[in-house]
């Protein structure tokens, strides 16, 4: 029988990360540093495994996280993973389903990244409403999350992340608002937008306690 402690390793589809699974970064975690080489080079890694890897899984990265039951007393809502290593890939794809979203000129595109990044509530199926990713390391990071990337044509407003980018003091949120930019220009988001699903399958390696 495996005990709390127990490191398992499996495969995980980014698919499955990104629809039945929820995540939280502590507020321990390094800001978000990724710089345009690093946002370039997991664009790439996706355009090949589009373009190179379409019959075959497709290894993206590994992440590690630890599986946190509710505690609504020490504001845990809900059942969540605690993302203790990967944080920079993982929220650099939230980045780029944001900016799918709204570069898609397809609505079903556009709805199925939303559901990526966010659930909306409703009260008469009984389902809550929930960010894929909380943000716990900062609230400001949080409330860019929310403002940029979990509401639609948050991405659209260049000139406002541009601002960010100039004057903003804040690591995560000057490198995340650089990053949706860089992101935007990129004409290789527009072949990775064409094709949403094949995005979804490549897969992670975890290592989860």
């Amino acid at each position: 029988m495996p005990n709390e402690h127990e490191i398992k390793s499996e495969k995980i589809l980014v698919k499955t990360i990104f629809s039945t699974m929820w995540f939280r970064i502590p507020e321990y975690q390094r800001p978000y540093i990724w710089s345009k080489d690093e946002v370039n080079e997991l664009l790439d890694d996706l355009t090949f495994a589009q373009q190179e890897k379409t019959d075959q899984e497709y290894f993206l990265g590994s992440f590690v996280f630890q599986a946190k039951k509710a505690d609504p007393a020490h504001g845990h809502e809900f059942d969540e993973n605690d993302l203790l290593d990967g944080q920079q890939r993982m929220t650099t794809l939230l980045l780029l389903f944001g900016c799918i979203r709204d570069l898609s000129p397809d609505q079903e595109a556009k709805d199925d990244c939303q559901s990526c990044i966010f659930q909306k509530g409703s009260q008469y199926k009984n389902v809550p409403e929930r960010n894929r990713i909380v943000f716990a390391i900062r609230d400001e990071v949080q409330s860019f999350v929310d403002e940029f990337i979990k509401t639609p044509g948050g991405t659209d407003r260049e000139k406002d992340l541009a601002a960010i980018v100039a004057k903003q003091t804040d690591k995560s949120l000057q490198n995340m608002a650089q990053a949706v930019l860089e992101i935007r220009r990129l004409p290789k988001v527009n072949v990775i937008a064409f094709e949403l699903i094949t995005i979804m399958p490549n897969t992670f390696q975890n290592a989860g306690r």
